[in-house]
């Protein structure tokens, strides 16, 4: 699946996950994003009071909403029909937000113009996420600072299925106690929903960061707390199911 066909599976999943699941995600995301990333991205952000902020990938807009109500400047990048549940609350609850339907293989207008981008969960789902990532290297200013989340490529067990001749995610951990890795570092499309989830080695994303000349300042590996395991085994408490990277763009 190529980065045009993965953009219409995500417009497929908006119509999958209907107004209900936009209504209640509209806040802080989903359990996963309120518990493991939100306050690690902001807190790998800094004071980000009157900075400019790219939010790429921002599909339904949760998160530029975080950003501008903390008095961000925020510009929403999205090339799904997500985009438009965020460009339909903007117009009933005005922020300043401004959205940007683009691939963001594309954005390549505003170089050396945002303070910091945030990616949460998005370069995991672009088969050309170098393209994408050098396009938000280029759109941050010197000292700019990058945070983003993808699945933690060391503990998303895939499974090649032979009988379709695809590879899916495996997450029985609550069934298991435990994670079984059988490949890590080939690199493969793994289904999911109507989409693919890229699984890639985390030497393959840090050293392409290190090759666009960013700086990395800080990996983060969230917990959940182990109160969230009193009634069932939970395995963010004891394995990541993601990984937060920041990086400061520096040039020579």
């Amino acid at each position: 699946m190529n980065t045009k066909e993965n953009i219409k599976a995500w417009s497929e999943n908006a119509k999958t996950f209907g107004a209900e699941f936009f209504k209640n995600y509209k806040n802080e995301g989903d359990f996963w994003h309120k518990e493991l990333l939100n306050q690690n991205i902001l807190d790998g952000l800094g004071d980000i009071k009157g900075k400019k902020i790219l939010d790429a990938g921002c599909g339904e807009g949760y998160f530029s909403r975080i950003l501008a109500g903390k008095g961000s400047i925020v510009t929403g990048l999205e090339p799904s029909d997500m985009i438009n549940s965020a460009i339909e609350y903007e117009k009933i609850n005005e922020l300043g937000i401004e959205y940007i339907k683009e691939d963001l293989c594309n954005f390549d207008h505003r170089k050396n113009y945002y303070d910091a981008f945030v990616a949460i969960n998005v370069f995991m789902d672009i088969p050309d996420f170098e393209i994408a990532l050098k396009a938000c290297i280029e759109s941050l200013k010197n000292n700019g600072i990058l945070v983003f989340s993808i699945l933690h490529p060391c503990f998303t067990p895939v499974r090649f299925n032979k009988s379709t001749n695809e590879y899916t995610k495996e997450t029985d951990y609550d069934g298991k106690g435990l994670i079984e890795i059988e490949e890590y570092f080939k690199e493969v499309h793994v289904i999911q929903t109507n989409d693919v989830y890229n699984h890639r080695t985390l030497s393959t994303y840090l050293n392409k960061l290190i090759s666009f000349s960013m700086t990395i300042e800080k990996i983060i590996e969230p917990q959940l707390d182990l109160e969230f395991e009193k009634e069932k085994p939970n395995k963010d408490c004891h394995i990541p199911t993601f990984i937060i990277i920041k990086a400061k763009k520096l040039l020579k």
